[in-house]
């Protein structure tokens, strides 16, 4: 009797400290669990990504250069870049690094680049935007970033570079407009003396025709007047 007792508490005892265990274990588990979700969260809320805009009142900036044309955008180092362009020209191409984008416009007409840039943390900085036009001329252009990632909206306008004539080219273009002119006086003098003689000979032509009319009616005036003389001559004649 005394062996049975003692093997139910032995039994009870053993059962008492297997279930102290389980629940430690659970508890224990149960408690690491919540630890590493609070560190997770805490992580999740740390690494929150803060994508804004930078364009200067949401407004897209806009530069209307000669082509060919670069716009660069430079910034503190990245994980993650890379650019948009839109436009209905297809001459264009671009250029990436941790560092930088360039995207090189060499057609005519708009074009609409969205820059998308983006960190692992926090980052106070400042970017520098340059447009260099077909005519040498850059414009620079900076802001103020504090955050994990931002964007910016750019719209180029393209258009042909005027283009001026050289000095050779000047010094041709006077000389051939001068052998135009010195052509062209020379057609009219020659029009001219052509003119004097062709009005010369016409001149001398109706002076000899005016001669000879004047000289037939002189010649017919006369033998008029001699016939004149004849009759008279002879009715005076017959009346003696």
């Amino acid at each position: 009797m005394l062996k049975k007792i003692t093997i139910v508490i032995l039994s009870v005892l053993l059962y008492t400290a297997l279930t102290a265990s389980v629940v430690s274990a659970q508890t224990n588990s149960t408690s690491t669990n919540s630890t590493q979700t609070n560190q997770t969260e805490t992580q999740n809320q740390n690494n929150t990504v803060s994508i804004q805009s930078i364009n200067p009142n949401g407004v897209p900036l806009q530069f209307s250069p000669y082509n060919v044309s670069t716009v660069i955008l430079t910034y503190a180092e990245a994980v993650n870049y890379f650019v948009n362009v839109s436009s209905s020209d297809s001459n264009h191409y671009e250029t990436q690094s941790p560092r930088g984008m360039t995207a090189t416009l060499a057609g005519v007409g708009s074009y609409i680049l969205r820059f998308n840039v983006f960190y692992s943390q926090m980052v106070d900085q400042p970017i520098t935007l340059t447009v260099n036009g077909g005519d040498g001329r850059p414009t620079t252009f900076s802001l103020q970033s504090r955050n994990t990632g931002f964007t910016l909206d750019v719209i180029v306008t393209t258009s042909r570079q005027p283009t001026f004539p050289t000095k050779e080219e000047m010094g041709e273009y006077l000389l051939g407009q001068s052998k135009q002119i010195l052509a062209n006086m020379s057609l009219d003098f020659q029009a001219r003396e052509n003119w004097r003689d062709a009005a010369i000979i016409s001149g001398t032509f109706v002076v000899i025709v005016l001669s000879v009319c004047i000289v037939i009616l002189w010649r017919n005036a006369k033998r008029d007047i001699i016939e004149r003389a004849k009759v008279e001559r002879i009715g005076y004649g017959g009346n003696r």
